[in-house]
């Protein structure tokens, strides 16, 4: 009897250690794939980031490449708001006939101002035609 339950118990632990040999492989193969699957997520991260950090340069390059093109056009804008003043000067000049001497000066001179409330205009009555 005493040798049967020896025999048993010797093959119970061998059992017991394919057991938990079986157990802890299994441990393993579990928290490998586990680590397989975050380096998975973690490759489709960066490959999503990469793709952002790349999208935001080109929209980068697209604003700076905007800001140009607003500083060359408000350039633009100034010369030609500069060259409206000088034709509408030497246009108000024409029109209105002679012009007190003051005025004629500031016209020569390059007149840089855009009010001219305080010089004054002498209309000449014979350049007004009252017939149409």
């Amino acid at each position: 009897l005493g040798r049967e339950y020896s025999s048993l118990f010797e093959m119970n632990q061998q059992h017991l250690v394919l057991l938990n040999f079986l157990k802890v492989w299994r441990f393993a193969r579990l928290l490998n794939s586990f680590i397989a699957i975050e380096k998975q997520k973690c490759i489709a991260l960066r490959q999503k980031l990469k793709s952002q950090i790349e999208s935001t340069n080109g929209w980068k390059e697209q604003a700076l490449l905007s800001e140009d093109v607003a500083k060359v056009c408000n350039e633009e804008v100034k010369t030609l708001r500069e060259a409206l003043k000088i034709a509408a000067h030497d246009v108000a000049a024409v029109m209105l006939g002679k012009v007190n001497p003051e005025l004629s000066r500031s016209i020569e001179n390059g007149y840089e101002g855009d009010d001219i409330n305080n010089v004054q205009v002498v209309m000449d009555d014979s350049s007004i035609s009252t017939e149409d």
